[in-house]
């Protein structure tokens, strides 16, 4: 799949369900990206977001299992609920495939992780390049991991997971909530 070079948002559902499509490039220009836009590439192996991306909306990427890293660009602010997440029921049905993301590296800019951004998968390393800890929103005001370990199907702990962050950030992280449930936290 081509997308013109010329187009600047991709509209909610766009590729939606797209079990052919394994690799995107996204355009340089492209800086919306609608909700639903990849969710249910189930074969989507690799996606390479435009360092002008702006802004993702939920669900962009969810029930795509074959994808096995993420880098949200400098300009995101908000990854928004649900964003690669991987859902525990499809998962458990017989012949469902396993989520394979285990790295993400998350922009210097992002404020704002909303919930469910990465539930379901079995993430192995996180790079954070905030600074400043992002604001994680909780599922119904309670501190959980919701936000990223795999709800009681592979792993349900964080104590796997390595958090990479900006030198000088590791007592910010530990200190804030939501990041403070991982165990691991490196300097990158």
């Amino acid at each position: 799949v081509e997308i013109s070079d010329s187009v600047e948002k991709i509209e909610n559902s766009a590729f939606a369900d797209c079990t052919s499509l394994t690799k995107i490039v996204i355009p340089l220009y492209v800086n919306k990206m609608g909700r639903y836009v990849f969710s249910g590439c189930e074969n989507l192996t690799s996606v390479l977001l435009p360092e002008k991306l702006e802004a993702i909306k939920e669900h962009a990427f969810r029930n795509c299992f074959s994808l096995k890293e993420i880098t949200i660009p400098d300009k995101v602010k908000v990854i928004p609920k649900g964003l690669l997440e991987c859902l525990a029921y499809v998962r458990t049905t017989p012949g469902a495939k396993t989520p394979l993301l285990t790295k993400i590296t998350i922009g210097e800019n992002v404020e704002v992780i909303d919930k469910w951004a990465f539930q379901g998968n079995d993430l192995e390393e996180i790079y954070c390049n905030a600074t400043k800890p992002p604001l994680i929103i909780h599922n119904e005001s309670n501190i959980s991991s919701d936000w990223i370990a795999p709800a009681t199907y592979r792993r349900d702990s964080t104590e796997e997971i390595i958090l990479y962050v900006p030198k000088g950030c590791i007592d910010a992280y530990k200190k804030a909530d939501g990041w403070n449930i991982i165990n691991n936290i490196k300097e990158m």
